[in-house]
């Protein structure tokens, strides 16, 4: 926990969040679909398809490179859908 920690504190590659930005790039997604739907450019169903349904924040866990000296950590993020 520490090293996340630690590798979560360097402010050149992660930025602290000052609020879940997912709710807008949702309403900007869905108001792209909607103008792409009316215009024809795709059909109803495609529409449907693409339509964000979820708005679950990415999991992020990481994995120690244990062929490396000192085990550095190798972040993954994950997308898929969460329930917790």
């Amino acid at each position: 926990m520490s090293k996340v920690k630690l590798m979560l504190s360097d402010t050149k590659t992660y930025e602290m969040l000052k609020k879940d930005p997912t709710p807008t790039y949702k309403r900007q997604l869905v108001g792209i679909l909607n103008r792409l739907k009316q215009d024809s450019k795709i059909t109803s169903q495609q529409y449907y398809d693409l339509y964000p349904t979820q708005e679950n924040i990415p999991m992020l866990y990481c994995t120690p490179k244990i062929h490396e000296t000192g085990a550095p950590l190798r972040p993954i993020v994950d997308y898929r859908i969460h329930r917790i």
